[in-house]
């Protein structure tokens, strides 16, 4: 069922996430409330914080700050509860992640035609594949590096070490985004208005 929640959010945030950092028009789909934290973060370089917190380690506690303001100021613009701000921060968190990944893999010299390729790996992956990634397993099973490497480099992606951990990792946080922006456009949220 994940699964088929993960694709249709994958066909909903083809033309969404991916690109605004990278100074591209943001796409009319993202201005629902659930990607507020995201919009606020990747309008200044603050996104840059926030990932290489996320994938790094990195001056976390500066990124919470920024993340936490960014959702208060959500919660004045759009009246969110905290249960949806915390989902919209996640979403911010996450797509921060995506969006610095493929500055990187563009850096790499990828293309957006092939960095498309991404969202075609997780729509062929199985369920038990996709279970992996939700719950961190994936980083320590070498079968499933194995096969989402593979699937990367047979949608064009070079064979070289680290632009695939790369794009494993844009995979992960792809995937727990939309899990993320689901789950909001999903929840119920008429009983925690705060």
């Amino acid at each position: 069922m994940r699964g088929l929640m993960v694709a249709g959010a994958l066909a909903v945030a083809a033309c969404g996430l991916g690109g605004v950092a990278q100074a591209q028009p943001p796409a009319d789909d993202l201005s629902g409330e659930e990607y507020c934290v995201y919009m606020k973060l990747t309008d200044t370089l603050d996104y840059a914080v926030v990932a290489e917190a996320l994938l790094a380690g990195l001056d976390q506690d500066k990124a919470q700050a920024l993340v936490k303001t960014a959702g208060e100021a959500c919660i004045k613009e759009y009246g969110l509860s905290q249960a949806q701000a915390s989902l919209a921060s996640d979403v911010g968190i996450f797509g921060s992640a995506a969006d610095y990944l493929m500055d990187e893999l563009m850096d790499d010299g990828l293309t957006d035609a092939t960095l498309d390729g991404i969202y075609d790996v997780v729509d062929e992956m199985s369920d038990e594949d996709l279970d992996l990634i939700f719950d961190g397993g994936w980083r320590d099973d070498v079968a499933m590096k194995g096969r989402m490497k593979a699937a990367l480099i047979a949608k064009g992606f070079p064979d070289k070490s680290p632009t695939l951990d790369d794009a494993c990792l844009l995979i992960e946080v792809s995937v727990l985004g939309l899990d993320a922006v689901a789950a909001y456009v999903m929840g119920d949220f008429d009983e925690d208005q705060s």
